[in-house]
């Protein structure tokens, strides 16, 4: 029988369809049931663009439909100007009423993170891409004012009257949208400032991304907490507690979707039981007393070729989340566990198991010269990059020299500012001590801007080694590019 909001209530799913199959045919049941299938959707602003997508072969079997609604990819925005937000609002209302199968919408995506503002420019002939125009950066007000108006024009949308409009996932360790009470940019700060402007009356629910760094399932579960100014926030699948905790309390009774898992990296073709661990530690945390449910994990992604992350043919994985889907972990069970006599049940996957801690690596801090900018590297600065890489760092433009305003040995690279502090007093909160500190004493500036040398950040809003852009490494994201909607649902 189908739900009302063409839901479902398990917690696994794939972003983009084809991987269907697995999802309706766990191992060992008696039964077929269905998780979830995300779509994205490029809609444009055209007030008068009426052109709706049908979901409704995959609502009909029983598949949860999850639909993110996008302005554009780089560099229209995945919402757009702020002077087209009620233009938007109306091709939302037009696309909610020609479509089928869909009751649960997503308004765009990872707003913090610079690639999808609206108007941003890369040169991507500079390895790796240079941001050359920032365009309209997307505050927490902004995107609240363009929710509030696409959640009211789809609400006025006969037959979606209780639809669910959810909040556009922020994009974990990425500190490049700073502002106003929140100078350094803080991922989780931006989430509990746009919903404390919308309030519970004016949000149906919440969408969340949460990765590891690398293919090790001990990561999802082990805590790994950051350097300064960012020691509270988590550094890998844990950062969805970071998201959970910075929900108003006022909003803590509303549906949560985790939207994007992976490991960061290109799947690893390999059965280690990350995908178990995931969705282990998900139900785990959702039959705690007096935790917010998250009602969806959703793998990033099926299809491959689209971008590095398609789980399509590797063997490995499918065979993980088989064995994770034996366990049938169900979010509404879990809501019933919390109200039964003796509280709610543990998970079968155990989700704090811990390991000693390793012996610290030597650093090398050995000079690199860099042949393409004639600079050269050393010391903290060398066992920074060793560290971190081509992609996060760029190329040097300077050689180490004292800046004038801290007092401290400073480096200008490609993509930020590297800055030698004296060591000092650990921070309130400890650092896992499986997960070191960063080289020396190297912290980095706020990712560089469209001027020839990187924009400085002063000491009360830098960012640190570990807290690179989410996807540093490959340059900038494949994840949202129009190529990935090859899956979609449009209809004309």
């Amino acid at each position: 029988m189908s739900r009302l909001l063409n839901d479902s209530p398990y917690l696994y799913g794939f972003h983009d369809p084809g991987g269907e199959t697995i999802l309706a045919a766990p191992p060992g049941a008696e039964q077929k049931f269905f998780g979830w299938i995300l779509f994205t959707e490029e809609l444009g602003c055209d007030p008068n663009d009426a052109r709706g997508g049908d979901y409704s072969r995959w609502a009909d079997q029983g598949f949860g439909i999850l639909v993110r609604l996008n302005h554009g990819y780089e560099p229209k925005g995945t919402i757009p100007h702020s002077s087209r937000y009620a233009d938007f609002a109306r091709r939302c209302a037009n696309f909610v009423r020609n479509s089928r199968g869909c009751h649960i919408w997503i308004i765009g995506n990872e707003m913090n993170f610079p690639v999808e503002r609206p108007g941003v420019q890369y040169d991507r002939g500079q390895d790796p891409p240079r941001l050359m125009q920032a365009g309209e950066v997307i505050l927490p007000g902004l995107y609240a004012n363009c929710y509030r108006q696409c959640r009211t024009a789809i609400k006025a949308v006969s037959g979606h009257e209780v639809d669910q409009v959810i909040t556009g996932a922020v994009a974990p360790w990425n500190p490049q949208t700073p502002y106003d009470g929140n100078p350094n940019g803080d991922w989780a700060k931006y989430q509990e400032d746009l919903l404390t402007i919308l309030g519970p009356g004016n949000c149906d629910g919440i969408s969340i991304h949460a990765y590891t760094h690398g293919s090790d399932p001990k990561l999802i579960y082990t805590d790994a907490y950051m350097n300064p100014p960012f020691q509270n926030r988590q550094y890998n699948f844990r950062t969805y507690q970071d998201f959970m905790r910075a929900i108003p309390l006022s909003m803590r009774s509303l549906p949560v979707y985790l939207t994007e898992a992976d490991q960061n990296d290109a799947w690893r073709d390999e059965n280690n039981s990350w995908v178990q661990r995931a969705y282990g530690e998900i139900d785990w945390w959702n039959r705690q007393p007096t935790t917010q449910v998250i009602r969806a994990v959703i793998l990033y992604r099926w299809p491959k070729g689209l971008d590095k992350w398609g789980i399509e043919g590797k063997n490995g994985v499918i065979q993980d989340l088989r064995q994770a889907l034996a366990h049938k972990y169900d979010w509404e069970a879990a809501i019933q566990a919390k109200t039964q006599p003796g509280g709610p049940s543990q998970p079968q996957v155990e989700p704090t198991q811990l390991t000693p801690a390793p012996t610290p690596a030597v650093i090398d801090t050995s000079p690199i010269k860099f042949g393409e900018t004639g600079r050269t590297a050393s010391g903290a600065f060398a066992a920074f990059y060793r560290k971190y890489g081509l992609d996060l760092t760029g190329y040097p433009i300077s050689d180490v020299y004292v800046h004038p305003d801290s007092g401290l040995k400073t480096q200008d690279w490609q993509r930020l500012i590297a800055e030698e502090y004296p060591a000092g007093p650990a921070p309130a909160v400890p650092l896992n001590p499986r997960s070191p500190t960063s080289p020396s004493n190297c912290r980095v500036g706020r990712v560089s801007s469209s001027r020839d040398r990187p924009t400085r950040s002063n000491s009360s809003s830098s960012t640190i080694p570990r807290c690179g852009p989410r996807w540093a490494r490959t340059g900038l994201p494949r994840r949202n590019w129009p190529a990935g909607r090859a899956s979609s649902a449009s209809t004309s």
